[in-house]
């Protein structure tokens, strides 16, 4: 899902500045935009990548004219991997496609903690090694160093060393650069020289010769003197502003080609949990930068590394327009460390991940709704309107059949074929002739073909599958199946069957929450498809939303002004929620939930429990009119061997929630327990 954020940084003392520095200012209004939507490219790049070659952190990358993408491979990899790979080469050269076209660079030639490239018209490219004091340009293939800015071995400090104190010096020398780009109308180099504290603080510019034009360091507003000046990236736009992470200060800075300062960028951001001196913010939120491909280039893509996404910008405005990526992780989507970014023509964007030793491709999601539909319902109080009816039955299973192996998606005529098939069977059983049958059994699935406790026409599991014809609701693990239980849970579990064969009903406190009627079956948290009543109605105040599912009227009341979350030992069935909203979506963590609950799922070791660790972050999204997005993160260190993403797209109805009375009609409750003890009175009078 696409997180949106409409947060306005840029007032009219900006409009003035830019007007005085003679740049044209026209943002367009937030509602009159396109807003951008990225989906992972989940099979770029090509395997097998080179000859078996295993790649350490990715310092950076860049993106050629030809849409080539070019990463830089720092080499620090697990020593014990190399027993089943080989150590990928410094530079690593991919085709649109995500094939290695080649590898090249020595090492002790271009230097240490490769940090950014660029590449020129004639394919020829820049390398930044942050830890030298030098820039290189190399051919196209990397078989010969063209031109070389700097002195190897030398450093612009105070005694020409690493350990040496900074100068900024007028002169083509640098000190721990961090980013370089070439003007696109005059051919000069700009390079952001200062890639951490100890090294210099300062926008150099060259001419294409590599002579030394001028330089100016990063602006400094009244107050501001101790926010130490760390230019982490730079990039020059095709109108000639230049943009530079102002690391420390979360924000980018944007000069005109003579180094005047023109505005600030604010890039924000709000922790998820609780701030901590120690770490809150330590990272930035502005790290690296690159533009979309349009002649305006109308956004800007900013990696935050605070909050681990990509924000989108608008060029002109500084306004976030969405972000994307699946926050800190490393499952598909999500990053770890991300330090590079690149876009190529077609709007693709690149991420490289230092710490997750990878690179990523998100693409531009198609416009597959209409004006109409795009125009999301809100409040009166400006938040998108979930209110109403929402169905989530569907025949897509929780988890992707084991004979679908890795296939995310049916095809069209696959999914055609198997809504027909429940159309059929939902016909055949309905008219079949009427039967007797034992107690026991599951739905219309006894091996004799009897039809169980119940027969199918108590049943409303809906006849479609999910509109992206995916063949799971899980949507990570990228397998669609659930985790392994860790082995604690495995025993666990086991000790509950078994508990349960000897212990059937010795109390109401043996039966599960759904007999007991506390729980719906599907009702959750989390919302899984099953059976039916398979309807949830939203209500919202400003200040809460309340959820209440049909099956057994099971609601939630989910604050959303702050307040502090409950004790730990203060637990309910349904957890205790707190919500947020994140730009247009609906974010709801919630914990502290009985320790003891249960899910039925498809997995084979039938019900599932969880520990007191469990929690459980659910983003509701109103994609449109008609469908509300329902997307669950389930995490259980001590249940799970990892966290697992399910998403649900809900369809907007007109009908009516109708009352579930489960207590008032569960006649199974005493009929169980009496039947139990009526077992236990027969077995204790037989001889």
């Amino acid at each position: 899902m696409t997180s949106m954020h409409i947060v306005v940084r840029i007032g009219a003392s900006v409009g003035l500045a830019l007007a005085l520095a003679g740049v044209p200012f026209a943002p367009t209004p937030a509602a009159a935009q396109e807003v951008p939507h990225h989906e992972l490219d989940p099979l770029w790049p090509k395997l097998p990548f080179g000859e078996r070659w295993l790649t350490g952190g990715l310092g950076g990358m860049c993106v050629g004219p030809d849409d080539q993408v070019i990463i830089l491979n720092r080499q620090n990899v697990v020593p014990a991997d190399l027993d089943g790979a080989r150590p990928a080469p410094p530079v690593i050269e991919l085709d649109p496609e995500g094939n290695v076209v080649r590898g090249w660079g020595d090492p002790a030639l271009i230097g240490d903690r490769l940090h950014d490239c660029h590449v020129e018209a004639d394919g020829s490219v820049w390398i930044v090694a942050a830890g030298t004091g030098v820039v290189q340009k190399y051919s196209a293939d990397g078989s010969e160093l063209l031109l070389q800015v700097g002195e190897t071995g030398k450093y612009d400090s105070s005694d020409g060393t690493r350990g040496g104190r900074p100068l900024n010096s007028d002169r083509a020398q640098f000190f721990l650069p961090a980013s370089l780009d070439v003007d696109p109308q005059t051919g000069d180099i700009y390079v952001a020289d200062g890639e951490t504290a100890a090294g210099n603080f300062r926008i150099a510019v060259l001419d294409r010769d590599g002579k030394f034009l001028r330089q100016w360091p990063l602006h400094r507003a009244a107050g501001e003197d101790d926010i130490t000046p760390l230019p982490h990236c730079l990039r020059v736009s095709n109108d000639g502003l230049v943009y530079v992470c102002d690391r420390q200060a979360d924000r980018i800075q944007v000069f005109d080609r003579a180094g005047r300062f023109v505005r600030n960028i604010d890039v924000p951001f709000e922790p998820v949990t609780p701030r901590d001196a120690g770490r809150t913010g330590t990272r930035g939120t502005a790290v690296v930068l690159g533009f979309s491909p349009d002649p305006e280039q109308r956004l800007l893509y900013v990696l935050n590394q605070n909050r681990v996404m990509v924000e989108v910008l608008d060029r002109r405005s500084g306004e976030v327009l969405a972000s994307f990526g699946g926050g800190p992780g490393r499952y598909r989507g999500q990053f770890t460390l991300p330090h590079g970014i690149g876009v190529d023509s077609a709007g693709n964007v690149y991420v490289a991940e230092q710490e997750g030793r990878r690179i990523q491709k998100f693409v531009p999601a198609p416009a597959a709704r209409s004006a109409e539909q795009d125009a999301v319902p809100r409040t009166p109080w400006g938040h998108p309107d979930l209110q109403g009816v929402w169905d989530f039955r569907t025949i897509t299973p929780l988890e992707r059949p084991e004979e679908l192996g890795d296939r995310e998606f049916l095809t069209a005529e696959e999914a055609a074929s198997l809504e027909q098939d429940v159309v059929e069977r939902d016909s055949r059983l309905l008219d079949r002739a009427p039967e007797r049958t034992a107690a026991g059994g599951n739905v219309d699935r006894r091996a004799d073909g009897s039809p169980g406790f119940y027969n199918n026409f108590w049943l409303d599991t809906g006849t479609s599958t999910i509109g992206t014809r995916r063949t799971s609701l899980i949507v990570d693990p990228p397998n669609g199946r659930l985790p392994e239980l860790t082995a604690s849970a495995q025993e666990r579990a086991a000790a509950q069957r078994a508990y349960a064969r000897e212990h059937p009903a010795d109390s109401w406190l043996d039966l599960d929450a759904g007999d007991r009627c506390l729980l719906g079956l599907n009702a959750g948290p989390p919302i899984v498809p099953a059976a039916y009543n398979q309807n949830l109605q939203v209500f919202q105040t400003p200040d809460h939303v309340m959820l209440l599912t049909e099956m057994v009227h099971t609601v939630r009341a989910v604050p959303l002004d702050g307040r502090p979350p409950l004790p730990e030992h203060i637990r309910q069935w349904s957890g205790d929620a707190r919500g947020r909203w994140e730009g247009d979506t609906l974010v709801i963590e919630t914990a502290n939930f009985v320790d003891d609950r249960r899910w039925t799922t498809s997995n084979p070791m039938g019900a599932l429990g969880s520990s007191k660790g469990l929690t459980l972050v659910e983003r509701l999204t109103r994609i449109d009119a008609d469908t509300l997005e329902y997307t669950f993160t389930v995490t259980d260190p001590e249940w799970w061997t990892g966290p697992w993403t399910a998403s649900i797209p809900m369809r907007r109805s007109d009908a009516p929630l109708f009352e579930y009375a489960c207590h008032e009609g569960n006649y199974s409750m005493p009929n169980m327990l009496g039947g139990a003890r009526a077992a236990e009175r027969a077995a204790a009078e037989r001889p």
